[in-house]
């Protein structure tokens, strides 16, 4: 997948609250660092932390 449509699948599957299908898009071993958020790491943990973002209601 070139990077232009990996962009593209993550904000539309972001705009669609998809915490697992934005984690499949990351590195095993990803860093996802929001600042000024302590960085979450691995994409197990980011999937959580999209599903604890989307689970506060719409953004």
């Amino acid at each position: 997948m070139s990077t232009r449509r990996t962009i593209e699948a993550w904000v539309e599957q972001f705009n669609a609250g998809d915490a697992a299908a934005i984690s499949a898009l990351y590195a095993e071993d990803a860093i996802n660092h929001q600042i000024p958020l302590t960085p979450v790491v691995g994409r197990e943990a980011i999937e959580e932390f999209h599903r604890e973002t989307f689970a506060g209601g719409p953004l």
